[in-house]
């Protein structure tokens, strides 16, 4: 299961790795991104909305929640991400 967090009360979804629509995640990827991609991508699967919505709901513009979800990484931006997208380390 995908998780964001050190494993002490993250949100987890289920396989987000193999989701439709998505390819798979670079292997050279920071392993704090990987895991929040693949939260991302496991929220943005179970919400339902499209990626616009997702994108104005979450106050992260849908180009920059397209990169992410593509598995691009934020950078030092990543914990303001996190925090946005309700994906907070816990």
């Amino acid at each position: 299961m995908a998780q964001f967090g050190d494993g002490g009360g993250g949100t987890e979804f289920g396989d987000a790795e193999e989701l439709k629509g998505f390819k798979p995640l670079p292997d050279d990827l920071r392993p704090e991104v990987r895991s929040f991609v693949l939260a991302l991508r496991g929220l943005f699967n179970v919400t339902g909305k499209s990626l616009r919505v997702f994108a104005v709901y979450h106050h992260i513009s849908p180009p920059s929640v397209s990169r992410y979800l593509k598995g691009a990484d934020p950078g030092e931006g990543l914990p303001r991400c996190a925090d946005e997208v309700g994906l907070q380390d816990a």
